[in-house]
């Protein structure tokens, strides 16, 4: 049997804290595997100040310091790194078979929060990639044209630099019992609701159609927003309490701004409330969308377009039984498309067979651009002695001219100086040539 160590700075859903979805992948990527047939070890990597006190079987923490002792006490015969962050850990390369899932971009939410400098970060997922071997992502599409950049820098050869699609997986069935009142429609939205998703006004009109139809409640969770009419807000909570709190709602929502972050996946809760059983009302523009569409599991409408949002809300108020129908597609899509075991074979291909793509010693983005410059220096270079040696050949010629040129001058000289001898004589013979005529 071989082991896998799963490497995520995110904490865990058997922490039982808030959890993110790079938590939830990190899980959904290790019961997968061990429905495959691997042994799996968790690595929890932090910073050596951060203090953690959780507990687990299959879970090791690691340090940049400590990395490589528990490497060597673990002797994995793979590394599975959520996010390329967790590679930064190990400051040198790693004899091992290691993969890389893109999930989220993390380069792009960074900035969005404003924590760290983009360029910063481009460096380092350089430099952290170039230690990896197979990459994998959460979205079906588009996601090449953003990735290659960085595995090009990190002299990933462009034949092997493949992105394998894995997108979230499920076991099945869902593991809590639907619990939906009969008499009010209750909606959910799941997600961080970080501010430049903007989700905030699709929210604030469900709440207050829900308010004034008197049909339910909409739910979110968070630790700043406070409840109003319509609005129910529940604490940050681990994502047990999440499951369960789908199993009591009726809708879905995944309406958020679409951003150069959101478009480049399919959000996990989105395909979570969809398990649960949940319909889902979602953007259009979303890689979700087109899943909705061809296996009606919700409602999609445009960026912003909240009258058609109301006629959503209104049609569902008007049908509840759609709400049913709707959400039977949705468990049907998810054991179709999304079973955990299945959606990861691509990745246990890998690590039965593993194999190190060939790269040389890595080169950083700044020092790539160092070397271009210094190879623009050489340019420069060569051309400035080679306008020195015409500068010295045009020199030369100059002074065989200046040459030349006193020469001339020094003969001018002299004949100046021997014109009035010489007009002297001229004068006197004319004037005895006029003396002899003048007597003739």
């Amino acid at each position: 049997m071989k082991k896998i160590l799963i490497l995520t700075t995110e904490n865990l859903p058997f922490f039982e804290t808030p959890v993110r979805g790079g938590g939830i992948r990190a899980e959904m990527f290790g019961e997968g595997l061990k429905e495959n047939g691997f042994e799996i070890i968790y690595g929890f990597c932090h910073d050596e100040n951060e203090k953690v006190d959780y507990e687990h079987e299959n879970l090791r923490f690691l340090t940049p310091y400590t990395s490589y002792k528990v490497l060597e006490e673990i002797n994995p015969d793979g590394i599975l790194s959520i996010s390329w962050y967790p590679l930064l850990f190990f400051h040198s390369e790693i004899d091992l078979p290691v993969a890389v899932d893109f999930h989220g971009a993390v380069v792009i939410e960074n900035n969005y929060k404003g924590t760290v400098d983009y360029r910063r970060d481009f460096t380092l997922k350089t430099k952290a990639l170039s230690k990896a071997d197979f990459f994998t992502s959460s979205a079906p599409r588009g996601v090449d044209m953003y990735f290659f950049p960085y595995l090009f820098s990190a002299d990933i050869d462009p034949k092997f630099a493949n992105i394998n699609y894995i997108p979230m997986g499920f076991p099945q069935p869902f593991p809590f019992i639907k619990q939906c009142s009969q008499k009010e429609i209750n909606f959910i939205y799941a997600g961080f609701l970080w501010h430049w998703k903007k989700s905030e006004d699709y929210v604030r009109t469900i709440a207050e159609f829900c308010d004034k139809q008197k049909i339910g409640m909409v739910s979110i969770f968070s630790n700043e927003y406070k409840e109003y009419g319509g609005l129910s807000v529940f604490p940050l909570s681990s994502r047990n309490e999440v499951l369960k709190k789908y199993a009591c709602s009726d809708v879905g929502v995944n309406l958020m701004h679409q951003d150069n972050e959101t478009r480049r996946g399919i959000t996990t809760v989105a395909l979570e409330m969809m398990w649960s059983g949940l319909p889902v009302i979602a953007l259009e523009s979303l890689q979700i969308a087109e899943y909705i569409r061809k296996f009606d599991t919700g409602w999609l409408m445009k960026y912003g377009d909240m009258k058609t949002l109301l006629r959503i809300l209104n049609e569902i108020k008007q049908n509840p039984e759609i709400i049913k129908n709707k959400g039977a597609s949705a468990s049907r899509l998810i054991a179709e498309k999304f079973l955990r075991k299945k959606v990861i074979k691509p990745l246990c291909d890998f690590f039965i067979s593993p194999y190190k793509l060939k790269k040389r010693k890595y080169i950083s983005y700044w020092q790539a651009n160092i070397d271009i410059l210094d190879d623009d220096l050489e340019t420069r270079k060569s051309l400035i002695i080679s306008k020195l040696d015409w500068m010295k050949k045009l020199s030369k010629r100059e002074k065989e001219i200046d040459t030349k040129i006193r020469k001339l001058e020094n003969r001018i000289t002299s004949f100046e100086r021997k014109l009035p001898i010489r007009t002297l004589r001229l004068a006197k013979r004319i004037s005895a040539y006029l003396r002899k005529n003048k007597s003739d």
